[in-house]
Parts: C-alpha cells; structure tokens; sequence
C-alpha cells in the first residue's frame, strides 16, 4: 500500500464515521420534533356527554 491509499482509506474511514454519527443525532432528534409537534397540535378533549339532535325528541334504535 502507498501512502496515498492508507490516507485515503483513513479519510473514507473519518468521513463514514461522521455521517453516522450524525445520523445517530438527528433520527432522535427528529422523533422528539415530531413528539413536541404532536404536542402543540393536540387539542383538548370537549368534556360532557354530546347531545344529537333527533327529530321530534324521538330516537329510533
């Protein structure tokens, strides 16, 4: 091996280990944004019994 090649090999080496790591960052993060999202957007539950409108006050089953 020359000294091109080890460099080369450390350099893909360095450069994949960054990509995955910061892809180990941002998946998580993204799960949380997601999480925060669905947190801001949820809306709250109408509390009491819904009354349905039923023609004459009669219901049929």
């Amino acid at each position: 091996m020359t000294t091109a090649t080890i460099l080369m090999n450390i350099d893909l080496a360095a450069g994949t280990s960054a990509v995955v790591a910061l892809t180990m960052l941002a998946v998580p993060n993204a799960d949380r944004l997601r999480a925060f999202r669905r947190l801001l957007t949820r809306r709250p539950a109408r509390r009491g019994r819904e009354q349905r409108l039923v023609a004459g006050g009669l219901s049929r089953s």
